[in-house]
């Protein structure tokens, strides 16, 4: 069963201001989430272990947290 992507406000506006060419890369890592939510290079947030990120291309970080009772991936922001 596939994951449900949600992404936040915070994480839409990230995609309008990453560079066209790293987000085109970046995709395939964040829609990636949907068949696993728990890649090999995640982490977890160390103030917080409920948030997991995982880097993506061009030195960003994608930030997010998994809601398991609704299948769910919360993307949360992109730095």
């Amino acid at each position: 069963m596939r994951w449900t992507l949600r992404y936040s406000p915070e994480a839409i506006q990230a995609i309008y201001q990453i560079p066209r060419a790293i987000w085109q890369a970046a995709k395939a890592a964040v829609w990636s989430l949907q068949d696993n939510p728990l890649p090999p290079n995640v982490q977890t947030d160390e103030a917080d272990p409920s948030l997991y990120w995982i880097p993506l291309p061009g030195d960003y970080v994608l930030y997010y947290s998994i809601v398991d009772e609704q299948h769910l991936v919360r993307i949360l922001d992109m730095e």
